[in-house]
């Protein structure tokens, strides 16, 4: 079976269950070789996770590849490859920085479908399955929106732009933050809407911004 969400649920099992192992034994890492580098270390801890993704993913599904970091590749035929990182962050690790994960993925036929993050120090759990969505902890999680900016909020038709005729506070300032002037009035109608460079320009130096007499950025 290749379906993605069984996939994941094993990634998050396996990967759960070595991340148990390295968090019992992160009070004493012990330097077992180097790589690339003398800073490019490798723990008996990593061996250990490692041995141990293997072992569950072998005895859950014996075809499949896994491609792992320590001990390279054991090809399998079912045309599932696992690919995994036993402990992602080792040299954190190593100085008791609590930023390190156990990360697993699956791939069928050349393709990550399903993969697991396990951060250890925190206990959190990232999954995720083609079609089915990623979850934090079980909870459905979605990539937010680009964060607005000071020209974005500058385009009329925005929450921002200027409400020209208004007696009230005008919404215009919010396109101003950081330049010192949202407790400014805003210009003549027969302005704002045309001309927003005929906007009020900032001259105290109080307020979040800098308030250097310049123009009003981007408005």
């Amino acid at each position: 079976m290749t379906d993605p969400a069984q996939l994941r649920d094993l990634a998050v099992e396996v990967a759960t269950a070595a991340a148990a192992l390295v968090r019992r034994e992160a009070g004493g890492v012990v330097v077992a070789d180097t790589k690339s580098s003398a800073v490019d270390v490798v723990t008996e801890v990593d061996r250990r996770s490692e041995a141990l993704l293997r072992e569950l993913i072998l005895a859950a599904r014996p075809h499949d590849t896994v491609l792992g970091e320590e001990e390279g590749e054991a090809v399998g035929t079912s045309g599932v490859r696992w690919i995994v990182d036993p402990v992602d962050g080792t040299v954190n690790l190593l100085y008791g920085i609590p930023e390190y994960a156990v990360s697993v993925a699956a791939e069928v036929d050349g393709e990550v479908v399903a993969g697991a993050v396990v951060a250890v120090a925190q206990g959190h759990v990232y999954a995720a399955a083609r079609g089915h969505g990623a979850t934090k902890d079980g909870a459905p999680i979605r990539v937010r929106g680009a964060a607005p900016t000071a020209h974005d909020s500058c385009r009329p038709g925005s929450a921002t732009w200027p409400r020209c005729g208004s007696t009230r506070e005008p919404a215009w300032h919010g396109c101003c933050r950081g330049s010192g002037t949202s407790g400014a009035r805003a210009p003549a109608p027969s302005t704002c809407a045309t001309s927003p460079r005929a906007w009020p320009t900032p001259t105290s130096r109080r307020g979040r911004g800098s308030g250097t007499g310049q123009p009003v950025p981007s408005c």
